[in-house]
């Protein structure tokens, strides 16, 4: 029972992993077909934009307070983040202290080896 359990929140995190991705990659690419950098404007589009990102602040946030729930949702995001695309303005700022942010970097998803590496 406990594979079963623990299968479920692995898919758990690795949609909730995939959402976060395709969210900043669509954020991302209107503020570069825009031209806008870090300042958003006040329209509706700029608000949902501000909403959108701390929405995703939030989450990492919330799961950083529990140490094991902030584990499975690192080793999702750096399976998935392979291009170091993401990582680091997700958990940058969210996550403390600091050097656990550097430790979750540390570790990169070798699709050779189908398996987690440390550099």
């Amino acid at each position: 029972m406990q594979n079963v359990n623990a299968s479920k929140n692995q898919k758990k995190y690795a949609d909730l992993v995939g959402v976060m991705i395709v969210l900043q990659s669509k954020i991302n690419q209107y503020l570069e077909d825009n031209g806008i950098g870090e300042e958003l404007d006040h329209t509706k589009t700029g608000r949902v934009i501000r909403e959108s990102i701390m929405m995703i602040e939030e989450v990492v946030q919330e799961l950083s307070s529990d140490a094991k729930e902030l584990v499975k949702f690192a080793y999702e995001l750096r399976r998935q983040d392979t291009e170091d695309r993401y990582s680091m303005g997700f958990l940058s700022g969210q996550v403390k202290p600091p050097t656990l942010v550097d430790i979750i970097m540390s570790n990169k998803w070798s699709t050779q080896e189908n398996r987690m590496t440390v550099d």
